[in-house]
């Protein structure tokens, strides 16, 4: 029903909280008076809960989505988890795979906007919940919000920052009750029948701590390492008072959270597991890391304790820190470091020039593993390369030029369509276009050609750039007119005789594509085919030219009529050859409408000579192809034939 992330062993309930968002949910009524919860009472579809860092936003956002109420007032509830560098396609995709029981169509020139525009789509007058956790960008919530505002629907958004967001009932999630920070620290250092001096060590514990959750169960994971002996009760508050700038403050916090995380380590006492942790470090926040994902990021780097690990052993390794409190997550749905860990474990990787060697055997690692074909659907290493790969190499970039990154451009000529998606991604179009300019002026024509045709997968690209790499790529590989990439350059023309149809790029690029056939010496259907479309397209132009910007008046009798007959000669001589090159029966029929079809856009043309109402075969050969391809009965094609005396009945 939801990707939502996992409940920690051990948690604070935090009732009003809950109500409160609930209320919110299931009525749009918010209540007042209660202590810690701060909200207007507006009705609106959206909430935002925002609180420092560790403060427990995430974990109250799986509680409510996991009410009995809540899950049964909505239909459908999605869960993404947003974070600082979110991959906003893919998480259109998750969202709308959640929402809608399906896969999002993948469409190549795809963009944000539309991915958007199509999930708005299918969320009209639906009753659906998304949650969006840890947002730090308002765009990134426009982005992802699909939700339509005019239906029971709701979306409920996590976020460090106050007022980050417009529109929407905002609450604000408070510390812990200094009652409740010791409750939860001593639950979590499974610390049963506490006396006095464990209560009060607690107490010192929380107050240093700042009764922040996150730090809370930090040291609670500390406390279980001393396997029930009382010695913490000194140890763990000594350590703590070496540093008395508390946690309320992010930024005063850091040195705290770094002796907590060292600490724990220290206890855990398992190299393997430490090489487990500091591995987990290069992975982008707020995505889950399955397990074949773990081992595979592990085996990437050669010195990794745990790099050799079987499956069982990894568990292990992973299962020691997430009871330590080090993960979050579970072995079962995928582990993630919290966004305040991740920073600690990334000061000790030794700088950008440490994470960007790590990064680069990350990204040689799923290079490597990837299949031929691409991942299957549903595949675990499939689904996280497509979130997080392109964080992994925007990382591992050399800070220099992509001149002299060899490694990046392999990433860019990959067989597999989302290596490369990642790769142009996070390398950038203006990089991309920057290098693709340098080699041709270096003359090497078809290495630049290669470079535009990759940067057209570019994630972030507009439609409009997308179009103008596919056409760059023709233009260059034309310019190339190299024999040996001669299926390359078929492979990118009849790419680009899809896009932009009928305008003056699309026009040449048909030119190409049937000069480049021709000179194969082979005619087939397809290539026939090419011919055909580009005898019609003068007689399209004079039709439809104003829909596609090469005329500015509407076209007059005259031109229609002329338009008419130069496409149905072009049907009849040039496709007719073409049907008669193959034996396959739907694209017979699908010759057979094209002309029918011509003429029935036209009804006045049916009065001019041109027009044979006999040609393929005639009311018997209109009569299969529009059974076939079950055609409705007042299809303009079946009216303009009834025009020319044919009494067409479809099957259907």
């Amino acid at each position: 029903m939801c990707g939502g992330a996992d409940l920690p062993d051990v948690l604070t309930a935090r009732a009003e909280v809950g109500a409160a968002i609930r209320e919110h949910l299931l009525v749009g009524n918010i209540g007042t008076g209660m202590p810690a919860v701060s909200i207007s009472a507006a009705k609106k579809s959206k909430i935002s809960a925002h609180g420092q860092g560790g403060v427990g936003k995430t974990t109250v956002a799986v509680l409510t989505v996991q009410d009995e109420a809540v899950r049964r007032h909505f239909v459908r509830i999605a869960w993404v988890s947003v974070g600082q560098t979110p991959s906003l396609m893919e998480m259109q995709k998750s969202i709308y795979e959640q929402l809608v029981g399906s896969a999002m169509e993948v469409k190549e020139d795809a963009t944000i906007q539309t991915q958007l525009v199509e999930l708005q789509a299918a969320c009209q007058d639906q009753r659906w919940l998304l949650v969006l956790d840890d947002v730090w960008d308002s765009k990134h919530e426009r982005s992802l919000n699909c939700i339509d505002p005019n239906s029971p629907s709701k979306v409920l958004v996590t976020t460090r920052i106050r007022g980050l967001l417009e529109g929407c009932n905002e609450m604000s999630l408070n510390l812990l009750t200094t009652d409740e920070a010791v409750d939860l620290l001593l639950r979590t250092g499974h610390i049963k029948n506490a006396d006095d001096a464990a209560t009060a060590a607690a107490a010192q514990i929380a107050s240093l701590c700042g009764n922040l959750p996150l730090y809370l169960s930090i040291c609670g994971g500390i406390i279980l390492g001393y396997d029930g002996i009382d010695e913490w009760q000194t140890e763990l508050v000594g350590m703590m008072e070496d540093d008395r700038t508390g946690v309320i403050d992010d930024g005063a916090g850091e040195s705290m959270g770094e002796r907590l995380v060292e600490s724990s380590l220290n206890m855990l006492n398992n190299e393997a597991a430490l090489s487990v942790f500091m591995a987990l470090g290069v992975c982008p926040e707020d995505v889950l890391v399955a397990m074949p994902v773990v081992q595979l990021i592990c085996g990437a780097d050669a010195d990794n304790a745990a790099g050799k690990a079987s499956a069982a052993s990894m568990r292990g390794f992973v299962k020691a820190l997430l009871d330590r409190n080090l993960l979050q997550g579970s072995i079962a749905n995928g582990v993630q470091m919290h966004d305040i860990v991740r920073d600690v474990v990334r000061l000790r990787l030794g700088g950008e020039d440490g994470i960007r060697e790590k990064q680069r055997c990350v990204v040689g690692a799923f290079v490597s593993a990837c299949p031929a074909g691409g991942w299957a659907y549903g595949n675990a290493v499939g689904q996280y390369a497509a979130l997080a790969l392109e964080q992994h190499m925007a990382e591992g970039l050399l800070p220099s030029s992509l001149q002299d990154d060899a490694e990046a451009q392999a990433w860019l000529m990959h067989p597999e369509g989302l290596i490369v998606a990642n790769a142009a991604t996070a390398i950038g179009p203006s990089v991309l276009e920057a290098f693709t300019a340098a080699k041709e002026a270096a003359g090497e024509l078809v290495l630049a050609a290669r470079v535009a045709w990759a940067a057209r997968l570019g994630k972030h690209s507009s439609q409009d750039a997308f179009a103008d790499f596919i056409f760059r790529a023709t233009d260059l590989l034309e310019a190339a007119d190299d024999a040996s990439v001669r299926a390359f350059e078929i492979e990118v023309l009849k790419r680009a005789y899809t896009t932009e149809f009928m305008s003056e790029r699309n026009v040449k690029t048909q030119r190409r594509l049937a000069a480049v056939q021709a000179a194969a010496g082979a005619v087939t259907f397809e290539s026939k085919y090419q011919e055909y479309l580009l005898a019609r397209a003068p007689g399209y132009m004079l039709q439809f030219g104003q829909l596609h910007g090469a005329r500015e008046d509407p076209a007059p009798l005259e031109d229609v009529v002329e338009g008419t007959r130069i496409r149905l000669d072009a049907t009849r001589d040039i496709a007719g050859q073409a049907r008669a090159l193959t034996d396959d029966p739907v694209l017979k029929r699908a010759v057979v409408l094209l002309y029918f079809t011509h003429m029935g856009l036209n009804l006045g043309c049916t009065e001019h000579p041109f027009w044979d109402p006999t040609a393929f075969g005639g009311e018997a050969a209109l009569t299969e192809a529009c059974n076939h391809w079950t055609c409705a009965t007042m299809g303009p094609a079946v009216m303009k034939a009834r025009g020319v005396g044919f009494d067409f009945v479809s099957t259907h």
